[in-house]
């Protein structure tokens, strides 16, 4: 079976706290190349690691905050006048994907959302697994800001399952979403901070059990989670241009 790359282009918070990227994995199987959110930074730490974006075929939302999506329109931008691209890019996302792009497109390229890139848009369902290409994404619904529609999701590519949590604060719909994950990339704003919306470090481990997942690695976090990482042998961080293999 041939191995899946992981690479964690962007592992930082909405303030790029300790001088991260926004939120942007991209996954690497050897049918199908996506990207799990794409932080208003994602085209720049992937040039910056050296990934080529005119072989994204799938970019898939979690939820629709900025920086988690607004990386969006510079991908489509670039796919546009950088390459010679004819197969479409699909974006996928909660319920409202095709217009809230489309939408923040036309504000910053006026008419991008109408030109020649070919984009398909597929809402998806909590609960309710969708089959794409070659990839099945099952999402559930978590706690974040309602507005922004959050979801978990869980993603099955080449015999692999890949679950991340999106932005969420704990709740037990993360149990089922990280179930037999070979990788579980789980949100850990904060250390000990309670903060409506996010996760910490305390509270993960008090869960981390019930948890029943092959890997976990935490991501989102801000300048005081990542220097608690350096002294908190049980827990393993995302850090930007890190890369894995499944």
């Amino acid at each position: 079976m041939d191995k899946i790359k992981v690479l964690f282009a962007g592992t930082g918070d909405a303030f790029a706290s300790g001088g991260r990227y926004h939120t942007c994995f991209h996954v690497e199987s050897k049918d199908t190349t996506l990207l799990i959110d794409c932080g208003a930074t994602a085209l720049n730490s992937l040039i910056k690691f050296c990934v080529d974006p005119s072989n994204i075929d799938i970019i898939m939302i979690s939820h629709f905050h900025g920086d988690h999506i607004a990386g969006i329109p510079f991908i489509m931008i670039y796919l546009q006048i950088m390459t010679e691209r004819s197969k479409p890019l699909i974006i996928c996302g909660p319920e409202g994907v095709e217009e809230k792009i489309k939408s923040l497109s036309n504000i910053l390229y006026p008419g991008i959302a109408d030109s020649k890139l070919e984009v398909v848009y597929k809402e998806y369902k909590a609960n309710e697994t969708l089959n794409i290409e070659k990839i099945k994404l099952t999402p559930y619904k978590v706690i974040h800001s309602e507005e922004t529609k959050p979801h978990a999701l869980k993603i099955e590519i080449d015999g692999r399952i890949i679950s991340y949590s999106g932005d969420t604060e704990w709740t037990d719909t993360l149990n089922e979403a990280a179930d037999n994950a070979d990788l579980f990339i789980c949100e850990c704003n904060f250390y000990d901070e309670k903060i409506k919306g996010h996760n910490d470090y305390e509270i993960l481990q008090k869960k981390k059990p019930s948890l029943k997942c092959k890997r976990m690695i935490i991501t989102h976090m801000d300048e005081k989670m990542q220097e608690m990482c350096a002294v908190l042998p049980d827990i393993e961080q995302a850090e930007d241009g890190k890369v894995i293999y499944l």
